[in-house]
């Protein structure tokens, strides 16, 4: 009776264990789901930042081929989890098996090691940015519309004024206009689209108002592209070294000047392998006549033509700037103080015809022969 009582006693503990232990199905389950999440984002990361940045551009800004993209990677995340999984039943009766459950708990540490690093690094930046504004001389207004972050307040001002005193320090001509006065922060894109009035394809903008030039930014943007405030301080800039010449110059040259200076070391390179495919890829017949690029007063009507568009005026600049002219937006300022036009003021610059160079930019990106 005794040792029976005691069986039951031990059964009944060991049952109520059984109840409280999570099935291993369901753990086999997760630890399978959480590898396959894993994966997916390791492949979407490499994705992301390789193939498109060299080969496909035009799909980061496409969401239909991003979600082919994404669902394309979903099905190697899975198909690379069954692997795993197949491999880990055959290599059960060796010593040295495959291990499902250590293999995700080391992704599990690796993702809380990435984005702990992360989360730091960001956190730092944003105590040197407050630091910078607080104790540097900033030359402009700041004006918050909505609840800025903090964070994206201080790193967009610090950005704005560091670009600036580069740009100053870079181009010493004298100054013929007026300084940045403003800028206009957004929490979000929507807010900056309805106050602006703005299409909603924009990104951020530069406009003189009553006088004084401003910038229009939603600040949410520039996590993921900090090149667009360097782009429209290059704006800016222009006005403030040009003044009222500023809207002499043509646009091909002032977005081209602007999307040069958007990006430097190996962002540089990224973008002229952009420009290269995306570029002659798509339209070439398009930049065969000068009609597209240089006789343009406006921007073009639609998505595509303006991302072409932008493209060319970049490649164009690029072009121009690495032609032994590294102080050719200086030299033309400096052309035009003296009252003649741009196409005088690039003429005695470059010594060569603006129509001529287009053509010569041509040539060398196709080799074709006009």
């Amino acid at each position: 009776m005794e040792v029976n009582g005691i069986l039951n006693n031990k059964e009944a503990k060991s049952g109520s264990k059984n109840i409280m232990k999570i099935p291993e199905k369901i753990k086999n389950s997760f630890y399978r789901a959480f590898l396959a999440v894993f994966v997916f984002y390791f492949l979407w990361f490499i994705v992301n930042y390789t193939l498109l940045i060299f080969l496909m551009p035009k799909m980061v800004f496409s969401l239909p081929l991003r979600l082919i993209l994404d669902l394309a990677l979903a099905i190697l995340a899975l198909y690379f989890t069954r692997k795993v999984r197949i491999l880990a039943r055959q290599n059960q009766g060796n010593s040295r098996k495959l291990n499902t459950k250590k293999l995700a708990f080391v992704s599990f540490l690796i993702m809380v090691v990435f984005f702990g690093g992360l989360i730091g690094y960001y956190r730092i930046q944003s105590i040197k940015d407050e630091q910078y504004v607080k104790t540097h001389v900033i030359s402009f207004n700041a004006i918050k519309h909505g609840n800025v972050p903090a964070s994206q307040y201080y790193s967009t001002i610090k950005r704005v004024q560091s670009t600036l005193d580069s740009l100053r320090a870079q181009y010493k001509a004298t100054p013929l206009g007026t300084p940045l006065k403003e800028i206009d922060l957004y929490p979000d894109h929507d807010t900056f689209v309805i106050d602006t009035g703005i299409t909603s394809t924009t990104v951020a903008f530069f406009q003189v108002v009553n006088g004084n030039p401003t910038i229009f930014i939603p600040v949410d943007l520039f996590l993921i592209q900090p090149e667009s405030i360097a782009h429209e301080v290059m704006h800016a800039f222009m006005y403030e070294e040009l003044g009222n010449d500023y809207l002499n110059i043509p646009l091909w040259f002032h977005d081209g000047m602007a999307q040069l200076y958007s990006f430097s070391g190996m962002n540089l390179v990224d973008q002229r392998v952009k420009t290269n495919v995306g570029l002659w890829s798509e339209k070439p017949n398009v930049l065969l006549s000068p009609d597209f690029i240089l006789n343009r007063l406006n921007y073009p009507g639609d998505d595509e033509s303006i991302y072409l568009f932008y493209s060319a005026s970049f490649s164009l600049t690029d072009f121009l700037n690495s032609k032994d002219n590294r102080h050719l937006f200086t030299d033309i300022v400096v052309e035009m103080s003296k009252g003649i036009s741009f196409d005088e003021a690039f003429k005695n610059v470059t010594h060569g015809d603006v129509e001529k160079t287009y053509y010569d930019w041509v040539n060398q990106c196709t080799g074709l022969t006009n």
